[in-house]
């Protein structure tokens, strides 16, 4: 087995990073370790992984810039987009009103939101790496999502990563509430 970690995260390298060791246990380390810090690595056999899907199982931010360049817009409307995006953390509502009110020709502000939930679904790319990552985790424990959004739309995310049939449990925030 290769003991070469492999890291599943997005922009942000917050995500722990994993190998499986000889003895087919699950090694994960979250951030630097150093003794300064206090963190180190720790063996730990779980009965479970759960991931997040937006920029660490999925490039949100890459699939989001694809979008955006379908837009047609001009360079510095992009970048201003990308700013205001903030990687998902800003409320949806606020950047398709204020890409509505900067780009009136792009419709109203749920014209716009239908247009950017679609189009970064449609966006999203499969990630080799983090499949195989998933799939020999998927081999010692069982695996899952946890994830904010509408469930209609992170699904259609997961699906398009290819890893929608590794998934034991998929809990969504639009679903659930």
């Amino acid at each position: 087995m290769n003991d070469d970690p492999r890291r599943l995260a997005g922009r942000s390298g917050r995500i722990p990073t994993y190998h499986l060791d000889r003895h087919r246990s699950l090694i994960v380390r979250i951030g630097p370790a150093s003794p300064a810090n206090g963190l180190h690595s720790q063996t730990v056999r779980p009965a479970g992984v759960l991931f997040d899907l937006d920029n660490s199982l999925i490039d949100r931010d890459g699939a989001f810039e694809r979008w955006v360049e379908t837009l047609g817009l001009p360079a510095r409307d992009v970048a201003w987009l990308l700013h205001i995006d903030d990687s998902g953390r800003a409320p949806r509502a606020q950047v398709c009103a204020r890409l509505s009110a900067r780009r009136p020709e792009l419709g109203s502000p749920h014209a716009v939101w239908e247009r950017m939930r679609a189009g970064i679904a449609a966006a999203v790319v499969p990630r080799p790496e983090v499949v195989a990552a998933v799939e020999r985790i998927a081999k010692v424990a069982r695996v899952g999502v946890v994830t904010n959004g509408g469930g209609d739309n992170q699904r259609e995310k997961l699906r398009r990563s290819g890893l929608d049939e590794l998934m034991g449990e998929v809990i969504i925030s639009g679903e659930v509430g």
